[in-house]
């Protein structure tokens, strides 16, 4: 059972370097599928550290920064999915990647829209959408 204690101790391990590797944020979204917060305020506490981490990881620690390539993309999605889908808080720190960075992998895109990750309108005012991707998605939300 996690505890806002835990969270605090964990806090500050990881703001000393972040995530570096691949293997890291896997650790990082395993510990947020299995581990049990113990209340509210640890729930809320570890949501916050858990994206705060992945963002930092994924659209600012990789080179180059600010950009999701195709690689990345692939990784984030299958990590994610991996046991039984993605966690809320697996969602919450997707959609902020894709807020955060200046431009987003199809792959990336296809599963926030396919998996009810963002709300169409949210990925069309994205950075860097592909136009056949908003093309896509307007075209959805009106047949909607």
């Amino acid at each position: 059972m996690m505890t806002i204690e835990d969270v605090a101790c964990l806090r500050a391990i990881a703001l000393e370097d972040g995530i570096s590797t691949r293997e890291e944020a896997d650790v990082l979204i395993a510990l947020d599928r299995t581990v049990k917060r113990a209340d509210e305020a640890a729930a809320r506490a570890w949501s916050e550290l858990f994206a705060s981490l992945l963002v930092d990881f994924v659209v600012w620690g990789a080179r180059p920064t600010g950009v999701v390539d195709p690689g990345l993309a692939r990784w984030l999605v299958t990590s994610v999915n991996a046991c039984g889908g993605p966690s809320d808080n697996a969602r919450r720190a997707i959609a902020q990647i894709v807020r955060e960075a200046h431009r987003v992998d199809e792959t990336l895109l296809v599963f926030v829209m396919r998996g009810g990750v963002m709300r169409m309108r949210d990925v069309l005012d994205a950075p860097e959408v592909p136009k056949r991707l908003k093309d896509a998605a307007r075209k959805a939300e009106r047949a909607a």
